[in-house]
């Protein structure tokens, strides 16, 4: 398979949110905060096997480095979560807001065992999320509740909920860009593959690039690892990190060419293009494709070489090879501005482009 080479352009935007609904049962911990050299832990005590009623007496928090114990006399009875800070320990516990790992165990003659999954954060073995910046909030957001086994994120978070909204981050960024070819056309139909099938269509939504190129989705703030399927065949692998409130833009250009062509018109002779190229104020396509082709719309879609659709006219329906078709482009009367540099031109039947032509403007 030939290797795909990536070009990656960040840059911000403000997105709107959308995630999943929390439900029972949970794990141990929600929400890490930071506060300078201070940290908060929001954890909840519903899952069957914590003590719902008694105290913290036999329990103790672990990260990379260091461990401690509860203070004696922690009452939980009646609690649903609890805010853990340093106060709450028997001793210093020193984590690394920059990279590490916390757990709980629970104690039984000398011997410790962990309660639930560890939390991983930041520069750290095993992390699928940056560090908290000033402000942030490291949460356990539940993705998806199934009958046997739920689905767990560890996300960031812009707003910082300890107390409220357990297992459910506030806020999400976004993932957006394009994908081109290496003539730098836009490859439509290109899915941008983020989490396991299993996630997909019906608990988050898949991405797919439009007909320009473009791909867009809202995301849990973390890291992804990323793939570009087309056909069932990945593409690209490479990975993306988004954060909270802010778009993380890719473009990816795949050291390929992808031309979608309709099975009707494979292998067979087709002609697409323009006279006069380079032109001016006017232009006009001629279209002769095969005969015994059959499709219900076709369009001719023009695009400057950001992607932006400056064109978009139907043609009329069922030309055949039987007849040259001619269709005329007035540049005066065009809505979009049609400024002097190249263009790709786009023949599209049925929603698939079947022909791509490169025109110049030198108004």
């Amino acid at each position: 398979m030939k290797k795909f080479r990536a070009i990656f352009l960040i840059g911000l935007m403000v997105p709107f949110l959308l995630r999943a609904n929390p439900h029972l049962p949970p794990p141990y911990f929600s929400e890490i905060y930071f506060e300078g050299d201070e940290w908060f832990i929001e954890l909840l005590l519903w899952e069957e096997g914590f003590p719902g009623d008694g105290t913290l007496d036999d329990y103790r928090l672990v990260c990379s480095s260091d461990t401690a114990q509860f203070k004696p006399g922690i009452d939980l009875n009646g609690l649903e979560w609890i805010l853990i800070t340093q106060d709450s320990m028997l001793s210093s516990l020193s984590i690394n807001k920059f990279g590490d790992f916390i757990e709980i165990e629970q104690g039984d003659d000398g011997y410790w065992w962990p309660l639930g999954w560890p939390i991983y954060f930041g520069d750290i073995e095993y992390s699928d999320v940056n560090y908290p910046f000033p402000g942030q909030s490291i949460v356990n957001t539940l993705v998806y509740y199934g009958e046997y086994d739920d689905y767990y994120w560890v996300v960031k978070d812009n707003s910082p909920t300890l107390g409220s909204s357990f297992l459910q981050a506030s806020t999400v960024g976004s993932l957006a860009g394009r994908v081109l070819d290496q003539n730098l056309d836009p490859i439509s139909g290109i899915q941008i593959k983020y989490c396991p099938d299993n996630l997909l269509s019906w608990i988050l939504d898949p991405i797919y690039t439009s007909h320009e190129g473009y791909f867009s989705n809202y995301m849990y703030a973390r890291n992804y690892g990323i793939s570009l399927i087309w056909n069932e065949t990945s593409l690209l692998d490479t990975s993306v990190t988004v954060e909270p409130d802010s778009t993380t833009w890719c473009d990816y250009i795949l050291d390929t060419v992808l031309v979608h062509v309709s099975s009707s018109i494979q292998g067979q002779e087709l002609s697409f293009g323009n006279f006069p190229n380079p032109f001016s104020d006017n232009t006009t396509f001629v279209i002769q494709l095969p005969e015994d082709t059959h499709y219900q719309e076709g369009r001719i879609i023009v695009y400057d070489m950001t992607g932006r659709e400056v064109y978009d006219r139907m043609i009329g329906q069922e030309i055949t090879g039987t007849a040259t078709v001619f269709h005329h482009w007035d540049l005066a009367g065009n809505p979009a501005v049609v400024s002097p540099g190249e263009y790709i031109s786009c023949l599209v039947l049925d929603g698939i482009v079947v022909a791509k032509n490169k025109s110049i403007c030198i108004r």
